[in-house]
């Protein structure tokens, strides 16, 4: 039935568009030169995470626009040394290609901080007007938050659920508070209440984790917020170009004010309305031990290995999108699948081996398991 209507007349179900995503490198809407600048002022990586999201930035400055590039397109590739430059070249386009933005627009309001007016009828009945949201997401932030079990309990445990819970939620209610003014300020949270300081009293299960998100802040946040900066810009332009122009008739939010829309206007909205995604990953990250097994160094300590068995506990895995290290240029669905179609074929290969009596027991004193 649907097949015929829209045959027939263009119209039904099959015209519906939930939703139109889209990654894009920064060179496709941020000129060389100006990324070219943003990098500059990157500091020297010093971790593994920094230095990967530092390559993958300046990976992406190139335009492809070279001679040799331009050989390669127009397949002028006549001995053995020009087809390998070629490859690199190719390569190199690839990666160029990363998408560090993602936009999505959806037919609906995503926003929760943009609560649009009812309008009333001459028949009572109130109705709205349809809304459609342009989201845009960083991808590979150089800014980077925590999540930390709370350092102590501020009160006694309580034989009371209810009472236990209503203190928890006022101390998260002025955590978010807090968190919501430090983000718009760029500053840091205090060794204290990272969690990092040892103190008398238990934490239970009831509480929520202490979140800092710390937008912006640490090395390359700067970068962050000027690279969304654009990012937004472009997102305005896409609405304001064909086909959607035609069915946008304005922005409301933020509301447009025309000329006056500069740096100063997005940042102030950016800093004002930011909020994560979905997709979550990253609280086991698959990397490296570092020697010891202890410090303060995060960045430099995995949770789990190369196949997914967590460091320092026996018999344990975990085989989900918390095992990536960092975000990919796309959504989660397909690649959470891979890794638990991985982690199912590792299980047995241990298994079997064990069965045999030969194991990985050299990886495993490695690791610290026997």
């Amino acid at each position: 039935e649907a097949e015929k209507e829209y045959a027939e007349n263009r119209t039904g179900l099959l015209t519906t568009l939930p939703s139109s995503v889209l990654y894009l490198p920064f060179n496709h809407f941020v000129p060389p030169e100006k990324l070219k600048k943003l990098a500059s002022s990157l500091p020297s990586p010093k971790t593994p995470r920094e230095r990967i999201l530092y390559e993958r930035f300046i990976d992406g400055i190139g335009d492809g626009a070279s001679g040799e590039a331009a050989a390669c397109v127009d397949g002028s590739e006549n001995n053995i040394d020009s087809q390998d430059r070629c490859a690199d070249e190719r390569t190199r386009r690839d990666r160029w290609g990363l998408g560090q933005i993602e936009y999505n627009f959806d037919l609906s309001n995503y926003n929760p901080l943009f609560h649009p007016p009812a309008l009333a009828s001459s028949s009572g009945v109130q109705k709205k007007k349809k809304y459609a949201t342009m989201m845009m997401m960083l991808q590979y932030p150089f800014s980077a938050g925590s999540i930390h079990i709370p350092p102590f309990s501020s009160s006694p445990p309580s034989s009371s659920p209810s009472a236990q819970t209503t203190g928890k939620q006022r101390s998260e209610a002025t955590v978010q508070e807090k968190e919501q003014e430090r983000s718009a300020n760029g500053e840091e949270r205090s060794e204290e209440e990272t969690g990092h300081r040892a103190e008398q009293g238990r934490t239970t299960a009831q509480q929520k984790p202490v979140i800092d998100p710390r937008y912006f802040v640490g090395p390359g946040g700067d970068v962050d917020l000027k690279t969304m900066i654009e990012g937004v810009r472009f997102a305005d332009k896409i609405c304001k170009t064909e086909p959607l122009k035609g069915m946008v008739l304005k922005r409301v939010f933020p509301e447009e004010e025309g000329e006056e829309e500069g740096d100063g206007f997005w940042e102030d909205w950016i800093r004002r309305t930011l909020m994560t995604d979905w997709h979550p990953v990253g609280t086991c990250g698959m990397m490296a031990r570092a020697p010891g097994g202890g410090g303060d160094d995060a960045e430099e300590e995995g949770v789990v290995d190369g196949r997914l068995r967590v460091y320092g506990v026996k018999g344990l895995r975990v085989c989900d999108a918390s095992v990536m290290p960092l975000q990919i240029s796309a959504h989660l669905q397909a690649t959470v699948y891979a890794i638990a179609e991985k982690g199912a074929e590792m299980m047995w290969e241990d298994w079997v081996e064990r069965r045999q009596g030969q194991g990985h027991q050299g990886e495993n004193v490695q690791n610290g398991r026997e």
